[in-house]
């Protein structure tokens, strides 16, 4: 790839416009946590619940997981990953 093929991002680009759904494995590795505790912390609202992509099929946002597990390695309180959570999920874009 030559230099003029390389996209150039301005500092302002939505990398949230680039929506990459992973799988109930993937946030199992990634928050390190077993299945029934994923489904908890979505039922406690301190996890996003997942989005449906298909008639029997649902995956989680990646960069909702992303917020969560930097909120929780910066050491914020349950409170302050539900506050996250609900913004989180009232901003996922909209038919």
């Amino acid at each position: 790839m030559t230099r003029e093929t390389i996209p150039q991002f301005s500092e302002d680009f939505n990398l949230r416009a680039l929506l990459i759904f992973i799988s109930l494995a993937e946030v199992k590795r990634c928050v390190g946590i077993s299945r029934s505790a994923i489904y908890q912390g979505v039922k406690a609202g301190w996890l996003p619940p997942n989005v449906k992509v298909g008639r029997r099929s649902a995956r989680w946002l990646a960069h909702e997981i992303n917020a969560v597990q930097q909120a929780i390695a910066s050491g914020a309180s349950t409170d302050a990953l539900c506050e996250l959570v609900r913004t989180l999920v009232a901003h996922r874009p909209t038919r």
